[in-house]
């Protein structure tokens, strides 16, 4: 009878340990895949911000360029701009801090 007894508790304490071993298991394969998934929505969203952040860069440069364009009656000569109201020409900027420029744009904006 105690040899039953002692093989029926050895079982019943294997069979438990078993089941904690699993439990464990399952508990460190589910964490490890929460912090996968975490990381992968971190990336995600850094590739989103770092597109966003892009794209209103081009999108700022874009602006300014169209401010910085000559208009039709404005002239680059000898990297300075020059406005040209029919036979009279005058340029653009102060007189000690004029407005340069290179092929068709200013450097800085004009509107």
């Amino acid at each position: 009878m105690d040899s039953r007894v002692f093989w029926g508790v050895l079982c019943a304490l294997l069979v438990f340990s078993g089941i904690w071993a699993v439990w464990f298991a399952l508990g460190a394969f589910a964490q490890r895949q929460a912090v996968s998934d975490a990381y992968v929505k971190m990336n995600h969203q850094a590739e989103l911000s770092s597109l966003r952040v892009r794209r209103d860069e081009a999108h700022r440069r874009a602006v300014d360029l169209s401010r910085r364009r000559l208009a039709a009656d404005q002239r680059c000569v000898a990297g300075v701009v020059i406005v040209a109201h029919g036979s009279t020409y005058s340029d653009l900027g102060t007189v000690g801090n004029p407005v340069n420029c290179s092929g068709g744009y200013a450097d800085r904006p004009l509107r």
